[in-house]
């Protein structure tokens, strides 16, 4: 096994000054003249960040979602039945895809993204059905700004950062 470079990569170590500006020199015992060395994750990648709140709503969603269907799902017939089972399986396509999403992969982030959004849209006969109690529409507008803050975190990740 050849060992990864620690200059290159997402985990490429970045070399910080010492207090006052000026780096030690190796006389001083350190090798490359540093004081300390930072990696680049440990500096943080802000839009990086937004992904992972985004997925980790997604999947606190999905989780939701998938109990609440798998409970209904018995006393469910017709429409509901259908309506039902699309969620769970919409819930259970976020879930799988989250982790590979959370590595970094740019098409995961997009199916994840997309699983809800499309999970959202079961929502919006609340609006127009008049036997829906009050609790069902705000649980339906919940759900569709829950979905569209989950896609805009997912979508504005900026996927060229190292």
């Amino acid at each position: 096994m050849i060992p990864a470079d620690p200059g290159f990569g997402p985990r490429a170590r970045r070399a910080v000054p010492a207090e006052g500006g000026r780096s030690r020199g190796a006389e001083e015992g350190h090798i490359d003249g540093t004081e300390r060395i930072m990696s680049a994750a440990a500096i943080g990648t802000p839009r990086r960040i937004w992904l992972r709140v985004g997925l980790v709503v997604a999947s606190a969603i999905a989780v939701i979602e998938l109990v609440g269907t798998l409970v209904g799902l018995a006393d469910s017939e017709g429409i509901g039945l259908a309506i039902g089972v699309v969620t769970a399986v919409l819930a259970v396509a976020t879930l799988a895809l989250a982790p590979l999403a959370w590595r970094g992969r740019r098409g995961p982030a997009i199916g994840v993204a997309a699983t809800r959004v499309v999970a959202s849209l079961a929502g919006l006969p609340a609006f127009f059905l008049p036997e829906v109690p009050p609790a069902g529409v705000i649980a339906a507008a919940t759900g569709i700004v829950l979905a569209a803050g989950v896609a805009i975190c997912v979508l504005t990740t900026d996927w060229n950062q190292s």
